[in-house]
C-alpha cells in the first residue's frame, strides 16, 4: 500500500518528511529503525543489569 505524500505530511509532519529526500528513504529509516531497535534494546537490559550488579555490590 502505498500513502501518498500529501497523507504522510498529515501523518507526520511536513518538516519531518522535508527532512529527506522523498518518502522513500523516510520508510527506508523506519526500517533500519526497526531492524536495530530489537538488538539496542537488549544492549541497554544487559548494561542496567551489570550496573545495578556493580553497585549492589558496593552497596552491600
Amino acid at each position: 500500500m502505498k500513502i501518498s505524500d500529501l497523507k504522510y505530511e498529515n501523518l507526520f509532519s511536513k518538516q519531518r518528511i522535508e527532512s529527506y529526500r522523498n518518502v522513500e528513504e523516510h520508510n527506508e529509516n523506519l526500517q533500519l529503525i526497526a531492524s536495530i531497535t530489537k538488538d539496542l534494546a537488549i544492549i541497554e537490559l544487559v548494561f542496567r543489569n551489570k550496573v545495578n550488579k556493580i553497585y549492589g555490590r558496593r552497596i552491600s
